[in-house]
């Protein structure tokens, strides 16, 4: 995976409509030979298509033998998601797309609640039918006159019935399943004794001692509490030490070292640091992905480098349970280890 930053939307515009047309003249499509182009919704790819009609104004581009869809049906596509039998509607689109050659590219945008091609965070990898975040219904309002009751075609109350869009289901790509692997379990204590299991042969692994300890990064909530439960009874049948481990929370909204109250955020991440500072460097960070999409409150499309971070209204509302359920006592920032110093440990 490549990751690309640049300061403005018109450069990102720009980058990916000359990626685009790359890929297409190096492909030469013609006859027998289409070049399949997996097309995005919403406003963000507005500047990319712009530029694709300059290329194909300046005849340096030519769409002859190039086939697009859309991926989802929220404003106009193939897709119809307001049709009786989703699963039949999906079908029918992908006889609709089949060429003689396979799909060659996908263009999407990771959304500020983690989705692309709304394939919400944590949701089937196979369905063709998804649930959407409260943060995409909320972003969706833009293009509804600003009326939550209009996304999408189908009035429902606020907290009723489940809004519902079909879209493509997204697939992983070779490139990422060479460095990540996924293991599905059935059950959430399956899940939990997994994990506890992992963290045990690898503190057992890096058999840890004086000058040498294995460092080992914790999450808040409530999804952990069944690994922890299991990492205790391996401590309690003595087949796990905990003598030469060093643990660190990884955010401050509920329970940890970081004090998110302070008036300096940055010298109590400094101070944060000089702590879990050991002869080694940190061996695990254990940690779960919310129905945001945010690791260790890292939300979707935030700074990669910022240890201050706003909370998305999924993670808000979510939080409620650990606060009587009252909104108003929910946290709507935090303190957190940024992605890249998780990286760089």
């Amino acid at each position: 995976m490549k990751f690309i930053i640049l300061d403005h939307f018109s450069q990102a515009s720009k980058w990916v409509a000359k990626y685009i047309r790359n890929h297409i003249i190096q492909l030469n499509p013609g006859l027998g030979k289409y070049f399949t182009l997996g097309l995005p919704t919403g406003s963000t790819p507005h500047g990319c298509y712009k530029k694709l009609i300059e290329h194909y104004n300046n005849e340096d581009l030519s769409f002859k033998y190039v086939k697009t869809f859309n991926m989802d049906d929220t404003l106009t596509s193939i897709l119809d998601g307001n049709v009786a039998d989703p699963q039949a509607e999906c079908d029918a689109f992908e006889e609709k797309i089949k060429v003689p050659c396979r799909t060659k590219l996908f263009v999407g945008g990771i959304s500020p609640s983690g989705h692309i091609a709304f394939n919400e965070p944590g949701s089937s990898l196979v369905s063709f039918v998804k649930t959407l975040a409260m943060d995409t219904i909320l972003a969706s309002t833009r293009f509804f006159d600003g009326d939550l009751a209009k996304p999408f075609h189908k009035p429902q109350e606020f907290f009723g019935e489940d809004w519902i869009s079909s879209t493509v289901a997204a697939a992983t790509t070779g490139g990422i399943r060479d460095k990540m692997k996924f293991i599905i379990l059935d059950h959430f204590s399956q899940a939990s004794k997994w994990v506890a299991k992992y963290i045990r042969n690898h503190i057992i692994q890096l058999n840890p001692g004086l000058g040498k300890y294995f460092t080992l990064g914790l999450p808040t909530g409530s999804t952990p509490h069944g690994c922890y439960k299991k990492l205790i009874e391996h401590y309690n049948n003595e087949d796990l030490s905990f003598k030469y481990v060093k643990t660190f929370n990884m955010d401050d909204t509920l329970t940890s070292i970081l004090d998110g109250n302070v008036a300096d955020p940055q010298a109590e991440c400094d101070a944060f640091e000089e702590k879990i500072k050991v002869p080694c460097r940190t061996k695990l960070f254990v940690g779960g992905i919310s129905p945001s999409g945010h690791i260790a409150f890292n939300e979707p499309g935030s700074s990669l480098v910022s240890f201050v971070k706003t909370l998305a209204m999924d993670t808000i509302l979510a939080s409620t349970r650990f606060f009587d359920g009252d909104l108003a006592k929910v946290p709507t920032m935090t303190l957190t280890r940024a992605l890249s110093w998780l990286l760089e440990r």
